[in-house]
């Protein structure tokens, strides 16, 4: 079997290693600004078992975060490159309700294998305005440009064009596509937000998000732990720290903005007290799904065409899981998970005019 994978951020990548595993022969299509322009590329690769202000727990986290953390441990082992965070990761508590609210949790079974501990104590006298800290269990950070370098070193075969896909060069068969007078038995379309300009996908509820980052030099701080609060501060060696994120659900580019850094800025000042210059801003576009949850499967009409994608702010997290998922269909005809797959939108496909 021959697939061609267009995409090379977490899905496309993750799935193109995951398919390879099982023997398929993958060709990668990656955007010629994929370096420079990629959420997965900008993405701080956190890995966190709670999500919002209401600190819920992440979507199937107790599945997709042990599979991830293991995954990316045996790609480290074999790599040899530097993949995962050694810091904890630590939570800021600011006020009692705050303190009340991570207590609860530790009744609730599933959210209490994510907690190791919670302290009324400072975490920091360089951070303000907090009570106490909440240490995560299996919280972590994965370098994800490093990761993409590691992942080809499993799959030295695999072909990547550095290119943009041309819809004008593919031809749709029965049982196959052609894509540039080359077959493939099918294709998979890991495209990001830029599915929302897809033909065969665009039907589909996406609501990117764009997130703006920036990297500071701060060599008073001395963090020995990856905080989360409304902004992350994740340390980088050398006194140096990757910051964010923000959210814009207007302004759907990757360039970064005024508004953008100001507002890292102003709430970093709010939260550390120490001074500290940004070296680096860089703005990405997270591909989520009005219900945020992934989308996996082939087109309800062209049955070789498929997609991976809606991982939304949970890249580095759920890449992994729904990867081996979509590659056991494939390889396999076992089934995708119907809360994810593609099929749970056939409604707004026959809704649509295509």
């Amino acid at each position: 079997m021959k697939v061609l994978v267009v995409g090379n951020g977490f899905a496309g990548s993750s799935l193109s290693y995951f398919l390879s595993q099982r023997g398929i022969q993958v060709e990668i299509i990656s955007n010629p600004q994929f370096d420079y322009s990629s959420s997965t590329t900008i993405s701080a690769g956190i890995m966190l078992p709670f999500s919002g202000k209401r600190k819920t727990l992440s979507y199937n986290v107790s599945k997709a975060l042990p599979f991830a953390l293991d995954h990316y441990s045996k790609i480290q082992d074999h790599s040899k490159l530097t993949l995962l965070s050694d810091l904890p990761v630590r939570q800021l508590i600011t006020e009692a309700r705050d303190y009340n609210d991570w207590f609860s949790k530790t009744n609730d079974t599933e959210s209490a294998q994510f907690i190791d501990h919670i302290h009324l104590s400072e975490v920091s006298n360089k951070l303000k305005n907090h009570i106490g800290y909440l240490q995560f269990n299996h919280a972590n950070a994965v370098n994800s440009v490093e990761l993409l370098k590691a992942y080809k070193t499993f799959s030295p075969g695999n072909a990547i064009r550095y290119e943009l896909f041309d819809f004008n060069e593919l031809i749709i068969e029965q049982t196959s596509v052609t894509y540039k007078n080359q077959q493939f038995d099918q294709l998979i379309f890991c495209d990001g937000y830029r599915a929302n300009a897809n033909p065969f996908w665009s039907w589909l509820p996406f609501q990117p998000v764009k997130g703006e980052i920036i990297d500071i030099y701060a060599p008073n701080i001395q963090l020995d732990f990856i905080l989360n609060s409304l902004l992350y501060i994740i340390p980088q060696g050398a006194d140096k720290y990757k910051v964010g994120a923000t959210y814009n659900w207007k302004d759907i580019n990757e360039i970064t903005s005024q508004d953008g850094i100001q507002y890292l800025k102003f709430e970093l000042e709010k939260l550390i007290s120490i001074d500290f210059e940004v070296i680096g801003h860089f703005a990405g576009v997270r591909p989520a799904i009005q219900d945020r949850r992934p989308v996996i499967g082939f087109h309800p009409k062209f049955k070789n065409i498929g997609i991976f994608n809606g991982l939304g702010t949970k890249g580095a997290m759920l890449s992994p899981y729904y990867a081996d998922m979509l590659a056991n269909h494939i390889a396999e005809k076992k089934p995708i998970d119907f809360e994810v797959s593609v099929d749970r939108f056939t409604e707004l496909f026959q809704n649509s005019d295509q």
